[in-house]
């Protein structure tokens, strides 16, 4: 009686394992379906893409809240990835000969001057309507970029020319193929953006330049220079000509010897 007890419970313990198992790897499998569909990550720090698509504007949630990709100027684009955490990922469009545009970037347009209208024939009675309009041709879609592997580790792809965080000194980062450059703040006057590399990626960091009295110029703080109160001079006295004095001394003298002849 006990024996088939002990079966029994091995039974059962048995079976409660094996849903576990089963109810994990299906979700598990579920979680993978739904990466796979829309291209979203899900992990215990964040929830949003975990690959640079910089053509398409997308969003990253953490504990912190909802970050979504901005542009920094024309240029810069920053885009927000979920690595275990909200990544902030810096890309230079103007690298592929494009530009920062609500949040992607976008291909520049050079607007071609409108030919003049000429005068056309007025069309004959016997033309059909196909004739006398063309359908317009239907845009062409827009290639997305192809996103580069991830290089090893010893392959170094972050330089940066100032060595580090140096806000009074100007540098370039070289980032795989772009190159941010440090600048002031088009909109935040006297604040600075210095690009430095961190852990082989690049990295960006702000500084209000008017904290220590300093201003932005050409991406670097400064010193503003202060002009030194002008003293008042004190008139130099003119000294009397030394010819005057050699003259009048000569003339001393002779007069003194003529003194004493008499």
């Amino acid at each position: 009686m006990k024996k088939s007890w002990v079966i029994i419970c091995i039974f059962l313990i048995s079976i409660l394992l094996i849903s576990s198992v089963s109810a994990l790897s299906l979700s598990n499998f579920l979680k993978n379906m739904r990466q796979k569909i829309t291209g979203k990550v899900i992990s215990e720090g964040c929830e949003g893409t975990n690959k640079p698509i910089f053509s398409r504007k997308e969003n990253c949630t953490n504990t912190s809240g909802t970050y979504t990709d901005y542009c920094l100027d024309e240029n810069i684009l920053i885009d927000y990835k979920c690595l275990d955490n909200c990544v902030e990922i810096i890309k230079n469009c103007k690298t592929w000969g494009r530009k920062c545009e609500d949040g992607i970037c976008v291909e520049t347009t050079t607007a071609s001057p409108s030919p003049s209208p000429s005068p056309s024939p007025s069309p004959s009675p016997t033309a059909s309507p196909s004739h006398m309009s063309s359908p317009s041709p239907s845009p062409s879609p827009t290639a997305s970029p192809t996103i580069s592997p991830s290089p090893s580790p010893s392959q170094i792809i972050c330089v940066d020319s100032d060595k580090g965080i140096n806000f009074d000194v100007y540098g370039e980062v070289t980032y795989r193929k772009d190159v941010l450059k440090d600048h002031c703040d088009s909109k935040t006057p006297n604040v600075v953006y210095e690009y430095y590399c961190l852990n082989n990626k690049a990295e960006r960091k702000r500084k209000n330049c008017a904290e220590e009295n300093m201003v932005c110029e050409k991406g670097v703080c400064k010193k503003t220079e202060e002009k030194p109160e002008q003293e008042d001079e004190e008139p130099k006295e003119e000294l009397p000509n030394a010819k005057m004095i050699i003259h009048l001394l000569k003339s001393i003298f002779k007069a003194g010897e003529q003194v004493k002849l008499r």
